[in-house]
């Protein structure tokens, strides 16, 4: 069963983030976590109701799905961690957007948890730290969209959040790169 990787996979992935010495137990979760979210299959048995306590004391996960356990890791993993996990931000989002198109529902936290994301990434001063900052955008408006889309049912708590914050999407469109770029699409008659 491809869903008993998962949870030792999450832990695992939970446990080491703020540990030097084994951050390459962390890179080699993530990978398999990149590799596996490629198949459909894994995505799809990520809809499983969880059935267990992720009993790592700041993390009570008690109730949903392996899909809002595995949200829930991945932004703990990012907004608690150390600088090095700067890196490895593009395979954990990579993974969620991989997974997005075949998740049949969300929770509230795991909503809450992915707009967090999104505001954290949108924030001026790491959108413009680093020239790969801004596919961390793209990563994340893609979940989005693929969520929206394929799943809109499923997910009322995530459309009410979006429309909750829209002021940081609307704010992307003022971003300085982003308003000379429009302005000149629109000089050269894009």
């Amino acid at each position: 069963d491809i869903i008993a990787l998962v949870r030792p996979l999450l832990y695992f992935l939970y446990d080491c983030r703020n540990d030097s010495s084994k951050i390459g137990l962390l890179y080699s979760c993530v990978f398999i976590l990149l590799r596996l979210s490629s198949e459909r299959q894994f995505s799809v048995a990520l809809n499983t109701e969880y059935k267990g306590d992720m009993n790592i004391p700041p993390l009570k996960f008690k109730q949903g799905t392996y899909a809002d356990l595995m949200i829930l890791v991945c932004q703990k993993v990012v907004v608690s961690s150390a600088d090095h996990l700067n890196s490895m931000l593009n395979g954990v989002l990579t993974v969620i957007s991989n997974c997005s198109p075949y998740l049949t529902s969300l929770s509230l936290l795991s909503s809450v948890k992915l707009l967090n994301l999104f505001e954290l990434v949108t924030k001026p001063k790491f959108l413009y730290g680093s020239p790969q900052n801004p596919n961390y955008v793209v990563l994340m408006l893609d979940i989005f969209n693929n969520l929206i889309q394929y799943q809109y049912y499923g997910c009322p708590d995530l459309v009410y959040g979006i429309i909750r914050r829209s002021k940081t999407f609307f704010a992307l469109t003022k971003m300085p790169e982003l308003v000379s770029t429009k302005q000149k699409q629109k000089s050269e008659g894009g």
